[in-house]
């Protein structure tokens, strides 16, 4: 990892938040800002076997039977932690906890040297 991975990391921004999910399901609505995503859960296989993760249709995670999660990156999944997923939960109850992780459009739209100009003009960085 180099010093620019470090400085495009502080970028980041986070949300958290925990829905429950019992015998229902949770919606993380697409964003093209969102750079990764992670879903969590801590319960045992006992009370959330059916749960599973949707995107376009598809199941794309689900529960093994122990306390898991689901983590994707723009950087390691191309744009799947862009679109919506649909968490649901056939079986009990659980709770699960979402982190959503954003980097503004400016960026993400922006070429190696239009970042490490704009970053050193606003933040100072480059040079240290």
């Amino acid at each position: 990892m180099c010093i620019n991975d470090w400085r495009a990391g502080r970028l980041i921004r986070t949300q958290t938040r925990q829905v429950d999910i019992s015998g229902g399901a949770a919606t993380v609505t697409a964003n093209p800002n969102r750079v990764g995503l992670i879903i969590g859960w801590g319960r045992a296989a006992s009370t959330i076997q059916g749960a599973s993760i949707a995107v376009d249709g598809n199941i794309v995670g689900g529960v093994n039977g122990v306390a898991n999660q689901y983590f994707v990156t723009l950087a390691d999944h191309g744009d799947l932690p862009t679109k919506e997923h649909i968490i649901t939960n056939v079986n009990g109850s659980t709770t699960i906890g979402i982190v959503e992780m954003f980097m503004p459009e400016e960026y993400l739209a922006a070429g190696l040297n239009e970042f490490i100009s704009h970053y050193a003009v606003h933040h100072g960085a480059i040079g240290r």
